[in-house]
């Protein structure tokens, strides 16, 4: 039987203890000058530690949902954004600086130093997978037998990643702590508090109706609850998010067709395009291509999530059939370098989500991964964190793995430069 609780009880009891516990273990981030020190060790030895930069984003994801506006009393208050001084954030440059001849090549170094306050574009981003960790405790508390019962319960999942299964698995566990608009309303005061912080300007965020229709959930009521919080987002000046429509690929043309239904019923000005996720080795991109044509032709912009888990065929069979703007991933292209010398001629874009290949198994471990040949056989790439919920990740720590990886300034650049332009493409996208 569930617990009966509320969800305004849930935010004022569930993960305290647990929130309190691991901010006396970790510290508080980047906050104080032992955790600086301990970083800038870490970069002098060679490594970025990713279990490091999600336990310091759990940090700031629990500060943020404990530090409310005390005279708010909805279902789930929105949480006040801390930001760090730039004194601290000097002086951690600083740091960086000093290990740069151990660690970094010297240029992209200098990109980072810029890079950390500068205006940011995110386009590969899931709203279902951006729930904070300590959000995900506090909604699984609902349940009698919580499936993540505290902190220490979601990092076990993430570590227990590094398959296609896994993660599918932990991503469906996720969904099913949504139980409710408001649940979904938290999850983007979560995503939006994180997007400020990191001065991301513009965000396409991915949304499923599938999902939400799957968890029993009116679509049209999650619709007006996101859009509330992302009103408020835009209303302070703190950048723009537009939606893509996810297709559930591993649930078929039929349940892709209703997506578009919804859309055409009552439609979200806020949307953009579509794409297809899910299990990309369930069913050839063909099967999609008439829904795709349908989508076109309403001027939504499409997306296809290709050459993950499955090879370059993959990428080659969503170009033939799908024609997309952008391929989200499109790393096994490496693989066949006639392809690879096809994307960079039409311009393709990747929107490339260096943590998400590492935890979800698509890049094996101790493989290289593709980013920088793609880089080097001019593809358009970009960078984003995919499910920055489930990998702890941030956008400014998947341009830090990169340069850990060996990627220029020049490089790391590109990158940003082909977010910027393709944001501008989102923008102005008509159907051929």
């Amino acid at each position: 039987m569930e617990n009966e609780a509320q969800p305004e009880e849930l935010l004022s009891r569930a993960s305290a203890a647990c929130i309190a516990e691991e901010e006396t273990t970790q510290g508080r981030g980047l906050g104080g000058p032992k955790t600086v020190v301990e970083a800038g060790w870490r970069l002098a030895r060679g490594r970025v530690d990713a279990e490091d930069d999600r336990r310091r984003e759990e940090e700031r994801n629990a500060g943020d949902e404990d530090h409310v506006h005390a005279e708010r009393r909805g279902a789930h208050p929105e949480p006040l954004t801390r930001w760090r001084s730039e004194r601290d954030g000097s002086g951690f440059e600083r740091l960086l600086v000093r290990c740069a001849r151990v660690t970094f090549r010297r240029d992209a170094l200098a990109f980072l130093r810029r890079f950390s306050p500068a205006p940011k574009v995110e386009l590969h981003l899931h709203l279902e997978g951006a729930v904070p960790a300590a959000a995900l405790v506090r909604l699984s508390s609902r349940s009698q037998d919580p499936i993540f019962p505290d902190l220490a319960a979601v990092r076990a999942r993430r570590r227990a990643l590094g398959s296609k299964e896994a993660f599918f698995g932990f991503y469906r566990d996720v969904c099913l702590q949504l139980r409710s608009p408001a649940d979904y309303a938290l999850v983007a005061r979560g995503l939006v508090s994180r997007l400020a912080r990191e001065n991301v300007r513009w965000a396409e965020v991915t949304v499923s109706p599938a999902v939400v229709e799957k968890i029993g959930l009116d679509w049209y009521d999650v619709v007006g609850a996101l859009e509330r919080v992302f009103q408020e987002h835009e209303r302070k000046g703190r950048g723009r998010v537009r939606i893509l429509l996810d297709f559930v690929r591993h649930w078929g043309p039929a349940s892709a067709a209703r997506v578009l239904d919804l859309h055409a019923e009552r439609p979200w000005k806020r949307v953009v395009g579509f794409g297809l996720g899910g299990d990309e080795t369930a069913l050839p991109a063909r099967d999609f291509a008439e829904v795709y044509r349908r989508g076109r032709k309403t001027g939504l912009l499409p997306v296809v999530h290709a050459g993950e888990w499955a090879g370059p065929e993959s990428v080659a069979d969503a170009l033939r059939f799908l024609e997309p703007e952008r391929i989200a991933h499109g790393i096994r292209a490496v693989e066949d370098p006639a392809l690879l010398k096809a994307l960079a001629k039409k311009g393709i874009v990747c929107d490339v989500c260096p943590t998400s290949n590492l935890r979800t198994g698509a890049v094996s471990r101790g493989e290289a991964h593709p980013l920088r040949r793609m880089l080097l056989a001019g593809v358009r790439v970009t960078l984003s964190t995919d499910d920055p919920g489930l990998f702890g990740t941030t956008l400014a720590g998947e341009y830090r793995r990169a340069a850990s990886w060996g990627a220029t300034g020049q490089e790391l650049a590109r990158c940003a430069a082909s977010a910027r332009q393709a944001a501008a493409r989102t923008r102005s996208y008509r159907a051929r």
